[in-house]
């Protein structure tokens, strides 16, 4: 699931910008009829993407997702149904035309019922609204709780390949080194064969 995170990462800054052309004008690749749509999608796109672009721009203050590299999984959960349910409503929107017998969509041009369609677009309409709604609310709340984490204490943080000596500080302290003088300390020990990679993500992230 790590790929998933990563690729909302990247693609909640993309679909706001491709979805919106794709609803109002893409459908005609898919074959459904012209109408009036191809008109107020000029206006009606541009508003759209903004709207979607609310919860990445939160979420991009969230500081364990950024140390991760990744996104939250709920986070994740409503971006996909928010981009399915676009999708969507891109084979159902009925355009309507002033030439006689010009509106449908692109499932009532390949037969489809329009009752049914009708019935298939207010259900993703619905999704639509209820998956941005969580989006915001779940980029809220990560961002919240990324702050809460102590700086250096968060997910994500690759810990050094060496400790520094502790006993270096304070002199005085008692340092386990000295009963055996010819065992390596942390400062002098030799370098490992490989360097250890970076941890995985926390729970919550994917």
């Amino acid at each position: 699931m790590r790929f998933s995170g990563r690729f909302v990462r990247v693609f909640q800054w993309i679909a706001p910008a491709v979805l919106p052309m794709m609803l109002f004008y893409g459908r005609l690749l898919f074959g459904g009829p012209p109408g009036w749509f191809l008109v107020f999608g000029v206006f009606l796109a541009p508003i759209m993407t903004l709207a979607l672009y609310i919860p990445p721009i939160i979420a991009v203050f969230d500081r364990e997702a950024r140390a991760v590299k990744s996104t939250r999984l709920s986070y994740n959960i409503a971006s996909w149904v928010t981009w399915a349910a676009v999708i969507g409503m891109t084979f159902t929107l009925v355009d309507v035309g002033d030439a006689p017998g010009s509106g449908g969509s692109v499932l009532t041009a390949w037969g489809l019922s329009e009752s049914l369609n009708a019935i298939l677009f207010i259900v993703f309409i619905s999704v639509l609204f209820i998956g941005w709604i969580a989006a915001i609310v779940c980029a809220v709340i990560a961002v919240t709780v990324g702050r809460r984490a102590p700086l250096g204490a968060g997910a994500g943080q690759i810990p050094a390949p060496y400790a520094a000596n502790p006993y270096a500080a304070n002199p005085y302290a008692p340092n386990p080194y000295a009963a055996n003088p010819g065992a390596p300390t942390p400062t002098s020990a030799p370098n490992p064969p490989s360097t250890p990679g970076p941890p995985p993500p926390p729970p919550g992230f994917s």
